[in-house]
């Protein structure tokens, strides 16, 4: 008796465990589902936002409308529109072409993989499906503040105020198609630098007192009762839209039909800047060659020292007061011009090139010590980095980012994948290295550069092989040993040569 009766205990225990652990693997399927939720990609792409901003300077306010055409580049239809904007600009209307209303819920929700990035998520309820290979038209309206206080990539602190307005990508202050999520965004990024880049027009209604800047061409700039009223337009095809409210000055000089928006309290230092970022393009070009078949020029912008500069194949973003030591940061920024895209584990292949240019360009303009100084100075800045974070000292080029989680990308980027190619050049010589620049940015336009990429075009154009300089500096962290130790550039140099 006391034996069944056990057995019957132990059966029933058995069979608690068992539902429990398929409850658990039910609710962990269910979490998992969720998780995959958040982080859905949408097929749709903006190919055109043709917008007005109504930039109210003394409420702080934006007032937008107008309209998003969206292709759905994926393999099937689609019955939604996910939206995001900055988490204060909330949507009163989207209509879809033929002008009826659409139902659409918002909330301000966190990126699950991002959980810093507050936005607000616009989920658009379709009344007719999105197929593939076609493209809709939708009217929103929007408005709200922008203000420092905002959660949104961790160096950016816009608002709309009377010294200096932003109206920007990384605020997202104008609406992005995609989940609410990092790797969605980054993906529309990608598809952008990669045969998808969108067109814009843009209108920016002001006050009289203020300038609109943008790097786009400037299409009509008229004065109304309401203040005065800019259009642009973007020349080549466009990843970002930048819009920049301000008292501005400008410089410009129309055969090169490069131009600069500035602060007058900068005035007397201006022209120099200007003199040098003209010389720095036109030597970058004689380097590597024309970015466009067609001459366009380039428009660069001053901005505040704390929103990070940006480049685009039409214009630079030049941060902080305009000072002589900030030279060799406007030569980072035009070296992008000629830096291939790639995906963000291969950043440094991008910022490491730009990185290593801009002092290799103060060389060239004659300043003898510019380049080993500059180098030496990321040199110290590497290894200061490791000796505050020695978990540092193992990553790679080739894994930093998954293993650090994106930690230490900044001094793997900037300053050992400068030195690099800093010790490339030295390898190969200058006129290849020359070679090896125009031939990556030329022939992958419309593509992510990967490491092997890069190091099959590098072995493509110089005829070499160099198996163990990719070993040391990229698939280990032999080359960190090097930094860290005193050797001489010359000395790591002969191991290659």
């Amino acid at each position: 008796m006391k034996k069944r009766k056990y057995a019957q205990k132990l059966f029933s225990w058995y069979l608690f465990i068992l539902l429990s652990a398929f409850l658990n693997l039910a609710i962990g399927a269910q979490e998992t589902a969720e998780s995959d939720k958040d982080l859905l990609v949408s097929p749709l792409l903006v190919k055109k936002y043709d917008l007005e901003f109504r930039v109210d300077i003394k409420q702080g306010k934006v007032f937008t409308e107008g309209y998003l055409n969206v292709a759905n580049i994926g393999n099937n239809e689609t019955e939604e529109l996910p939206i995001i904007l900055y988490k204060d600009l909330k949507v009163d209307a989207i209509k879809c072409q033929n002008g009826n209303d659409l139902e659409f819920n918002q909330n301000v929700v966190s990126f699950p993989d991002e959980p810093e990035n507050e936005v607000n998520y616009i989920l658009v309820k379709l009344n007719e499906s999105i197929s593939p290979g076609t493209e809709r038209k939708f009217y929103i309206r929007y408005n709200g503040n922008i203000d420092e206080s905002h959660n949104t990539d961790g160096y950016v602190r816009d608002s709309i105020n009377p010294e200096f307005t932003y109206i920007r990508t990384e605020t997202t202050a104008y609406p992005m198609v995609c989940y609410p999520n990092y790797k969605n965004r980054r993906q529309t990024f990608e598809h952008f630098w990669t045969g998808h880049p969108f067109d814009y027009r843009v209108k920016i209604i002001l006050p009289k007192e203020y300038v609109a800047a943008n790097i786009g061409r400037l299409i009509e700039k008229t004065e109304t009762k309401e203040g005065v009223q800019y259009i642009y337009e973007n020349i080549l095809g466009a990843w970002r839209i930048d819009i920049m409210v301000a008292q501005y000055a400008c410089l410009n000089d129309p055969e090169s039909q490069i131009k600069m928006f500035f602060f007058p309290e900068d005035s007397e230092i201006a022209e120099k800047a200007f003199r040098f970022q003209q010389k720095a393009y036109r030597i970058y070009t004689q380097w590597f060659g024309p970015i466009n078949d067609t001459p366009t020029g380039f428009t660069i912008i001053q901005t505040p020292g704390w929103d990070g500069g940006q480049s685009d194949v039409t214009g630079v973003i030049q941060s902080g007061r305009i000072d002589v030591r900030a030279f060799p940061g406007y030569a980072h920024e035009i070296a992008h011009f000629w830096g291939p895209n790639t995906p963000e584990k291969y950043r440094w292949i991008n910022e490491g090139q730009a990185s290593y240019l801009q002092y290799r360009l103060l060389k060239e303009m004659g300043d003898e010590k510019g380049l080993e100084e500059g180098m030496l100075r990321r040199r110290k800045a590497f290894i200061d980095y490791i000796d505050k974070y020695p978990e540092a000292r193992g990553l790679t080029l080739n894994n930093y980012v998954e293993r650090g989680e994106g930690k230490h990308d900044h001094i793997m980027n900037y300053h050992k994948g400068a030195w690099l190619y800093y010790l490339l050049d030295i390898i190969v010589g200058e006129d290849t290295f020359n070679r090896i620049i125009s031939f990556l940015y030329n022939d992958f336009k419309g593509s992510l550069v990967t490491n092997e990429d890069f190091i099959n075009q590098v072995e493509k154009v110089s005829g070499k092989r160099l198996s163990k300089f990719w070993q040391d500096w990229i698939y280990s962290s032999k080359s960190t040993e090097f930094l860290l130790d005193d050797l001489s550039l010359e000395e790591m140099a002969k191991k290659y040569l």
